[in-house]
């Protein structure tokens, strides 16, 4: 009786269990097949972006070199009028920016060597924004520095900067 129930509930010309296995393949098939279609995007993704942020490296080495001329200079109004973003400087007073960055000058010294930790490139309805991170060396205590910076013209603009100490 039970059979017959089994039976009775499987559409017709269908042979039970057995239509199971052909599913199960036909399904691994397919996801395999997305699996190794998202894997050559994101491949490709990497390439592309790795190539994207090597064409604005020198570019953003040349202003992160910049920044740390001016600031080892104690030339904050410098860093502030021409290299801070509108944002930045909406944000932050001269004053207050100021006072920042002489504070962690007296703090930690001035600059005397960088190596890039990380680097990363945003596509934004902004522009291009690219954050990089660098390992300082300072006279008195080494530090994390992160610039967030900001693609304007041919240049790039500063649009936050943070210390953390190592």
């Amino acid at each position: 009786m039970v059979d017959a129930l089994k039976k009775a509930g499987e559409p017709k010309g269908t042979s039970g269990p057995q239509e199971v296995r052909p599913l199960k393949k036909r399904l691994l098939v397919v996801l395999g097949a997305a699996a190794v279609v998202l894997g050559i995007g994101f491949a490709a993704l990497a390439f592309f972006g790795h190539r994207t942020a090597n064409k604005y490296e020198s570019s953003v080495e040349a202003f992160v070199t910049r920044f740390y001329r001016h600031y080892n200079a104690r030339d904050t109004k410098y860093i502030y009028d021409t290299m801070a973003d509108e944002i930045l400087r909406r944000a932050t007073p001269r004053e207050k920016f100021g006072e920042f960055l002489n504070g962690t000058l007296a703090d930690f010294g001035e600059v005397t060597s960088r190596s890039r930790s990380q680097w990363h490139v945003d596509f934004q309805p902004l522009g291009v924004i690219y954050k990089v991170d660098y390992k300082t060396r300072r006279k008195k205590k080494d530090t994390l520095d992160s610039f967030t910076l900001r693609k304007k013209g041919k240049d790039w603009v500063l649009q936050s900067y943070f210390m953390d100490v190592e």
